[in-house]
């Protein structure tokens, strides 16, 4: 589960994406797509919320033992967290528009894994410890993935709201 503060809603691709900040360590401004936004346009700003959080994971790579990770010099610690999503990473500001991504590393603590996925379904979710956001990402692996194990990728973040105060 998440702890995050909110800030408010914004316009995305005919939906709406909610501002967040992390709490701990370090407050770190991400996007989240709102599944629900009708139910929660009238939250109140500026509170500390606690909900689940999910991603679905693209460009993904698994490192077991987390030293496997840190031999393939990596740009992120093991706990890393950059939110693609919230600043333009150019100087052509003109064509970006704020969006739920994110680019993470983190350790896996739980793993589930879809032992008969259709081919639109996907093979496991993840329960990432990344830097200042924990979440469940949502991914197709044909490996085995384990407890300990390092995930690196990026994220498309979704939930549903309210927060639970």
């Amino acid at each position: 589960m998440a702890v995050l503060t909110f800030y408010g809603f914004m316009d995305y691709e005919g939906n709406k994406i909610a501002r967040f900040e992390t709490v701990e360590p370090e407050e770190i401004p991400i996007n989240i797509f709102v599944n629900n936004y009708e139910d929660v346009k009238d939250m109140p700003e500026d509170v500390y919320c606690s909900f689940e959080v999910y991603g679905i994971g693209t460009d993904i790579a698994i490192y077991n033992p987390e030293d496997e990770y840190m031999a393939s010099s990596p740009s992120l610690a093991s706990k890393g967290l950059i939110p693609m999503g919230t600043f333009p990473v150019d100087s052509n500001k003109d064509t970006f528009y704020q969006n739920p991504n994110i680019l993470f590393s983190g350790m896996v603590s739980k793993v589930y894994k879809n032992d008969d996925p259709q081919p639109d379904e996907y093979d496991f979710m993840l329960v990432v410890e990344s830097y200042s956001l924990t979440f469940n990402l949502y991914l197709q692996y044909k490996e085995n993935i384990e407890v300990g194990a390092v995930v690196h990728g990026t994220a498309w973040l979704y939930a549903d709201l309210p927060c639970e105060e």
